[in-house]
């Protein structure tokens, strides 16, 4: 999913594919990429139960997958 969301970002760049894109941002942006950055059920429970741990998990580096992180 970064590597696609990082493909978008370039590619609107150029005058063409931002054209080519246009239609799709609303769905790109509100769709699929917001959802990732919002906080699920388990972090919630992990920021309830030990904040520290939570702030570690999100600034961990080690882990190329974390999607907030990354996006």
């Amino acid at each position: 999913m970064n590597s696609a969301l990082r493909f978008v970002s370039v590619a609107i760049k150029t005058g063409k594919m931002r054209k080519l894109c246009a239609p799709h941002i609303q769905t790109i942006l509100f769709e699929l990429t917001l959802p990732l950055m919002l906080i699920s059920e388990y972090e919630y429970e992990i920021w309830t139960e030990n904040s520290i741990e939570y702030v570690r998990l999100q600034v961990d580096n080690s882990n190329s997958w974390n999607v907030k992180r990354t996006n």
